[in-house]
Formats: C-alpha cells, sequence, structure tokens
C-alpha cells in the first residue's frame, strides 16, 4: 500500500511539473531574450516607464536604477511642460513617441558621447524591437517627420543621417512639417 501511495504521489508530480513547464514555455518564459544584432555592443538594456514628451522618457535600468533619457540628435516640439512654450505639433510628437515606445517595452540605451545634458537627463540613442527587427527610435521620429534633426556639442554621431533624414521628411511634408507653416521657415 505504502509502495502504491509513494507511486501515485511521484506521479502526480511529475503531471505537475510537466503542467507547469508547457505553461512557462507557452508564455516563452524559459527562453532568454535574445538581443537583435543590429544593437551596438555595450548598449544598456531598461524598461520604459513613461514618456514625457517627444524627445525625453523615463527608464528603468536592469539594476534597478530609475533615469530620465533625452533622446539624442533630435529636438521635438514643446509640450508646454518644465516651463516651456507650447509649440506647434509638440501633443502629437509626445502621442507618435507613446506609440513607438509603450510603458513596459524594452528599450537599449546607447551614449553617444556625452554623458548627460544640463538637466542630468541621459543622452541616448534609443533602440527598441519592432515585429522582431531593431529601430532606433531617435531615426524614426526624424523619418516621420516628429523632430528636428539638432547637434549638441560633441554629440555627432549619425549627424548626416539624421540631417538628412529630417530633410527628406520636410521635403515630402510629413508631420509636423505639413502642419506647422511656420517650421518650414
Amino acid at each position: 500500500m505504502l509502495l502504491i501511495r509513494t507511486l501515485l504521489t511521484f506521479l502526480l508530480l511529475v503531471a505537475v511539473f510537466s503542467v507547469v513547464v508547457a505553461i512557462v514555455a507557452e508564455f516563452g518564459l524559459l527562453e532568454p531574450e535574445t538581443v537583435p544584432s543590429e544593437i551596438p555592443d555595450g548598449s544598456t538594456r531598461a524598461t520604459v516607464e513613461w514618456v514625457y514628451d517627444g524627445d525625453t522618457i523615463s527608464v528603468l535600468l536592469e539594476n534597478g536604477d530609475k533615469e530620465r533619457v533625452r533622446l539624442v540628435r533630435l529636438d521635438a516640439p514643446e509640450t508646454g511642460g518644465n516651463n516651456t512654450t507650447v509649440q506647434c505639433y509638440g501633443a502629437e510628437s509626445t502621442q507618435y513617441l507613446r506609440s513607438l515606445l509603450p510603458v513596459g517595452s524594452t528599450v537599449w540605451l546607447e551614449r553617444d558621447v556625452s554623458d548627460r545634458d544640463q538637466y542630468a537627463r541621459l543622452l541616448r540613442f534609443v533602440w527598441a524591437t519592432r515585429d522582431g527587427e531593431a529601430v532606433l527610435i531617435n531615426h524614426a521620429i526624424l523619418e516621420d517627420g516628429f523632430a528636428f534633426a539638432r547637434t549638441y556639442g560633441n554629440d555627432r554621431s549619425r549627424a548626416d543621417l539624421f540631417r538628412e533624414t529630417a530633410s527628406e521628411a520636410r521635403d515630402r511634408n510629413l508631420g509636423m512639417w505639413a502642419a506647422c507653416p511656420a517650421y518650414r521657415g
């Protein structure tokens, strides 16, 4: 009788363990997250906590630190926060960045030259994945006409690409370039 009870207990534990493994595998919890090869070595993995405006986000780093991040090499229209004047297409630029980086999404932060700006925000290129492919978010914002290309200080990586991309968006009358005649000069 004891042998049968032990055998049944063992079989029950095996069955429960099998079900748990199947559930965990179904949700992909056993597979390590793969970093797309396009994301530069040395980039820091983080989780998006909030999008403040079209060029500033808040993230939680893997070490538990919370940081504000300014997307380097671009300048989105202002939304009126931090004593700034509301600018044409500021709200749309913010909404666009929120659509690219929903709260809880994984991003990778790539440093250019400068570490922080005068407001103590990290200055970074921000990478994310969309449909399994790496996307440089800073570039996507410019490409779709939601920000200006800017160069500050020594941060000049991808300067030509970003300037060219913003110019093409302007020429194609995309985003803010269509909605805000004052930006066209």
